[in-house]
């Protein structure tokens, strides 16, 4: 079995917990942009339901979450992470045949908590195979990798969606979800004894003295949630010799994400560094959302993709980082958990009210709307979430 005897961050075990981690994400966010729309247009449901079956598959996340801290006591976490990755692929493919609403309700729930369970599991393994010293420096690196492959995801999602259908994009979602159980399967995992948990706690689940750093996340969130469902439509095409070349304006973004942790490293040499890092990301997504709000064309959209995803490679960190330092002693999994539920519950808010707009036949006003969301984000960061992270702080 392998050991971490030398301190270092990289090893083989890491780095494969680590694509896999980036797989799960770039699978999952491929459904969003067209998994609603294809099944409003195969069970001819009304178009609210769009927003709805969003809310379903993070709200399904949620019911599970009492139950995890027992679960990978009881039984291995790596087994338990690959049991969810079997049923997700599973799911997958059941979405090509189903023929009723009541088939797609029960299958976005089962999704939902398969999800849930298996992100709990891939941070478990992630703290178990990493030493100490490291641990805060292997989160950090996690939650980049969950962005990108949030970012990526929707933006290969959407090309595949438009320029094949939908049946390889759930063809490429499986493909991503096998390569990420076979990265684990290889994996050796250290014996953990088991603790004697409660069958039902918050442990693992939901940090309570964070809900403050959680609810400026979901502001944060809600912002690039309401622009997965346009993604559809916001896209550039080229032609290449014979070929049209679509591409979509997320992938853009994560041209600037990819950027923002390239300069971050030069600008701030104090890894521990909170406020002002979270100030330039806030004030980048502010401006990402003001631009378009009062000017469209496709200079002011590349602009503003990019100034997205440049304010998310800037604050995707230290939100992490905050709700790590509020934890106590044992409490990193819970920390980083919380993190995520506060991510899914903003991009299923921001989703479910991009449909609303665009039922109400007020789509434009997706960027106004995100531009509330962000000013929401940065004034509540500066006047509560900063100062009450300050006060609480464990590490």
């Amino acid at each position: 079995m392998e050991i971490n005897q030398t301190g270092s961050l990289w090893t083989s075990s890491f780095k494969r917990l680590c694509f896999s981690n980036f797989l799960i994400f770039l699978s999952w966010y491929m459904l969003l942009p067209v998994l609603p729309e294809v099944m409003i247009e195969r069970l001819e449901l009304y178009p609210f339901l769009g927003g709805i079956l969003c809310l379903l598959l993070t709200g399904a996340m949620l019911v599970l979450g009492p139950f995890f801290s027992y679960w990978i006591d009881v039984y291995k976490r790596k087994y338990m992470y690959m049991l969810a990755l079997i049923v997700m692929i599973g799911i997958l493919f059941c979405y090509t045949i189903i023929n009723n609403e009541a088939e797609l309700w029960m299958l976005c729930a089962a999704q939902g908590m398969a999800f849930g369970v298996r992100t709990m599991g891939i941070f478990t393994l992630s703290i178990d195979l990493t030493v100490s010293t490291q641990r805060s420096a292997g989160n950090m690196i996690f939650s980049w990798l969950a962005r990108l492959g949030m970012l990526t995801g929707v933006a290969l999602g959407t090309v595949l969606y438009l320029q094949y259908d939908f049946e390889t994009v759930i063809h490429v979602s499986v493909v991503a979800e096998a390569i990420a159980l076979f990265a684990v399967l290889i994996t050796r995992v250290p014996f953990r004894a088991p603790i004697g948990a409660r069958v039902c706690s918050f442990d693992r689940f939901l940090l309570l003295r964070a809900w403050l750093p959680m609810l400026n996340l979901i502001f944060v969130a809600v912002v690039p949630g309401l622009l997965i469902v346009p993604s559809i439509s916001d896209t550039e095409v080229y032609h290449f010799m014979t070929y049209e070349v679509i591409i979509p304006y997320f992938a853009v973004a994560v041209t600037g994400f990819l950027l923002s942790i390239f300069f971050r490293g030069f600008l701030w040499k104090d890894k521990k560094e909170v406020y002002t890092q979270m100030l330039v990301g806030l004030i980048l997504l502010f401006a990402a959302m003001l631009l378009p709000a009062f000017f469209v064309n496709d200079t002011v959209l590349f602009t503003s993709f990019v100034l997205l995803g440049s304010g998310l490679g800037f604050i995707t960190p230290k939100f992490l980082m905050m709700f790590v330092m509020l934890s106590k002693h044992c409490q990193r999994g819970t920390g980083n958990m919380t993190y995520l539920l506060g991510w899914e519950i903003g991009i299923s808010l921001g989703i479910a009210l991009s449909y609303y707009f665009v039922i109400t036949s007020l789509s434009e006003t997706v960027f106004l709307a995100g531009l509330l969301f962000s000013a929401l984000a940065l004034f509540l960061f500066v006047g509560g979430t900063y100062p009450y992270f300050k006060k609480k702080k464990k590490r």
